[in-house]
């Protein structure tokens, strides 16, 4: 089982998760977050004093996966997040050793099952 985590532009965060819950994923997250670094978009940019420099505002999304599913979905997030200019984000997957259900106390891979 992995988890895909991508850091994209906040514009276009509906239109990914979307696409991943078209793709058939049932178990995602997204969360509005500040991207520093090289997430900074020089023309979105705004100054902090908290961080110190530069920030964008972007969107994190997180999805539990069958490791099958990896590909299609990274592709998906690709495809949709991808606008040709600095800032557009990243992708990366992370292994996930144990899953499961908080109600009813399923383990495994029948959690990625819609209820």
């Amino acid at each position: 089982m992995k988890k895909v985590t991508a850091i994209v532009r906040r514009v276009l965060a509906r239109e990914i998760v979307r696409a991943i819950e078209h793709a058939g994923c049932c178990c995602l997250s997204a969360v509005d977050i500040d991207g520093l670094g090289d997430m900074v978009d020089p023309e979105k940019e705004h100054i902090s004093f908290e961080y110190e420099g530069y920030y964008t505002r972007m969107s994190r999304i997180e999805v539990l996966c069958r490791d099958e599913d990896i590909g299609s979905i990274v592709e998906c997030i690709k495809s949709h997040g991808h606008t040709d200019h600095p800032g557009d984000g990243i992708v990366y997957v992370s292994c996930v050793e144990r899953v499961a259900r908080i109600q009813s106390g399923e383990e495994g891979d029948v959690t990625l099952r819609s209820q």
